[in-house]
This record gives C-alpha cells, sequence and structure tokens, in this order.
C-alpha cells in the first residue's frame, strides 16, 4: 500500500463505460477524457486528512497524477484539488 506524504491523496479513478462508435481507427488503449473534472474513490490519505478512505471525490482531471513502481500503477491528487464529494441524498 502507498501511504501519502505532504498532502497527497491515494485514489482510484469512477471509470465511466461509456465507448463511442468511431470511423477512425484508433489504439483501444488511447483514452480522451473530454470532461475537466473526475470522479475518483480515495483509497488512502496522508496523516492530517480530515477525509476518510472510501469517500467520493470530485478533483480536475488534469491534476490526477499515474504513479507506477514494483509493477503496481496508483493515482495520486493533492488534497488542495479536491472540489467536492458526492454523497447519496439523505
Amino acid at each position: 500500500m502507498l501511504y501519502p506524504l505532504n498532502k497527497y491523496l491515494v485514489v482510484e479513478p469512477v471509470e465511466e463505460t461509456q465507448k463511442e462508435e468511431s470511423t477512425i481507427l484508433i489504439p483501444d488503449d488511447f483514452e480522451v477524457d473530454a470532461s475537466p473534472y473526475k470522479l475518483v474513490n480515495l483509497l488512502q490519505v496522508h496523516v492530517d486528512s480530515r477525509l476518510k478512505p472510501g469517500m467520493k471525490l470530485l478533483t480536475p482531471s488534469h491534476m490526477i497524477e499515474q504513479v507506477s513502481f514494483y509493477d503496481e500503477t496508483r493515482y495520486i491528487v493533492p488534497e488542495h484539488c479536491v472540489v467536492g464529494f458526492y454523497g447519496a441524498d439523505e
């Protein structure tokens, strides 16, 4: 498990399974993210965070960084870039 420091959060992007048909041939692994924001699942927080793992957060797409090491891929985002969280209406 990656334990974040310096106000970073370990997240997992929520994938939307919407694929458009195209007449242009592009590789299957090529992704275009048209939305400026992305919903992510919070996996791990830094020690001073008030956020809780399991929350769904909204953050700018371009601020999500991909980190790969030991054959693992993780995603991190600075906590100050989180613009809100998603919760069910009660």
